[in-house]
């Protein structure tokens, strides 16, 4: 680049200038490296901006830098990064055709912050979250109900509580799982095969769990080699609640109607017949032979009356004690207690003997067209 120099003389009147050609002054530049104060080191993608011309750079992922052709003369360079302190370099001078070193120490930018603190997350065994956890890490087809789920939708017990899983039904308060029947189908409570309380099967109805202590219900849908024989239909566990986290006592009451039942007054009874409020003989409803020579007819002195009213009531409680010696005592416990009663056609064919003069004669009890199945109670 090529500049004019003029110079002019005055001499007796005379003006004489001089004109010369010179070299123009040459740009110079900035370099230099951004580091972390705290740390000492390199600060990469920082921006370096010349606050007089605007013009900017990144630094490398070395935190060099350079700004090149910058004209001779005071500048005013900005370091700056999101999570640093902006610094403010003032007075940098760049001279002609020299090299200007500017090192930069960015200090973080903290933000007084109150203490908190990180703990595990403790999943509740009945939440649908953990639930699912155990689906993931089993290795059968899995499907499961919780507790939420459960007192969402009202269940009082296991049987209505199964109703919920997909592919699985209940009949006679048994579990059906895949179609398959109670036969196929194994019952379990925390694991642990159930008994039977009919002597001519090995089904158990699951309605004498009441959803208060219910935790779960999973159903095993395959069969695996870690199940029983008979679970080759499926497998349902019932798994209880622990002990609770703080005492409880809980008082509950339903009812509930049966379409098929409601309003009929044909349902059959007799005179101190059923069973008692506990789901036991109570030895009133046997008729001496007397009295039973003394009727006639089929019916046997039975009466028909209006179907008796479906309830149900349920009683929960529980607590934990901790002592010094980090042991835990507790429990929890409840009584539910349910009344229904079931209609159907045809009913059964039954016969007594009744003795008269000097032999027996076989008389056909009332083939009866419905039943009133009486209370069953659970603890």
């Amino acid at each position: 680049m090529i500049g004019r120099i003029s110079s002019c003389l005055t001499f007796l009147g005379a003006v004489l200038c001089i004109a010369a050609l010179s070299p123009a002054q040459e740009a110079g530049s900035i370099r230099g490296v951004v580091y972390d104060k705290d740390f000492g080191t390199p600060v990469a993608g920082a921006t370096v901006s010349i606050a007089e011309t605007g013009r900017s750079v990144q630094t490398t992922e070395q935190g060099n830098y350079a700004v090149p052709e910058v004209e001779p003369g005071s500048y005013t360079v900005v370091f700056s990064k999101s999570g640093y302190a902006r610094q403010v370099e003032s007075n940098v001078v760049v001279s002609a055709g020299q090299l200007t070193d500017l090192d930069a120490n960015l200090s973080g930018d903290f933000a007084e912050m109150s203490e908190f603190v990180v703990q595990d997350l403790v999943l509740d065994p009945g939440s649908e979250t953990a639930l699912l956890d155990v689906r993931i890490d089993s290795p059968a087809m899995l499907d499961s109900i919780g507790e939420d789920l459960i007192s969402r939708a009202g269940a009082s017990d296991a049987a209505g509580a199964l109703r919920l899983v997909a592919g699985a039904t209940v009949q006679d308060d048994k579990a059906v799982v895949r179609g398959l029947p109670d036969r196929y189908v194994s019952s379990q409570l925390n694991g642990v095969r159930l008994p039977s309380a009919d002597p001519e099967t090995r089904s158990v109805e699951l309605d004498q769990f009441p959803s208060d202590i219910i935790e779960s219900i999973q159903v095993s849908k395959t069969f695996t080699p870690d199940q029983q024989g008979d679970a080759s239909g499926g497998a349902v566990n019932v798994v209880t609640k622990s002990i609770p986290e703080e005492s409880i006592f809980e008082i509950g009451i339903g009812t509930e109607i049966n379409t098929q039942a409601a309003g009929r007054d044909d349902f059959l009874t007799y005179k101190d017949g059923g069973i008692g409020f506990l789901g036991l003989d109570d030895d009133r409803k046997g008729q001496s032979l007397a009295e039973i020579n003394d009727l006639s007819g089929t019916g046997l002195g039975v009466s028909r009356g209006s179907a008796p009213s479906e309830y149900s009531f349920d009683v929960t409680a529980g607590g934990r004690h901790e002592f010094d010696n980090d042991v835990t005592v507790g429990g929890l416990a409840s009584l539910f207690y349910e009344r229904d009663v079931t209609y159907f056609e045809g009913g059964r064919e039954d016969s007594w003997w009744r003795d008269f003069g000097g032999g027996r004669e076989l008389v056909p009890r009332y083939s009866g067209d419905s039943q009133n199945e009486p209370g069953r109670t659970s603890l």
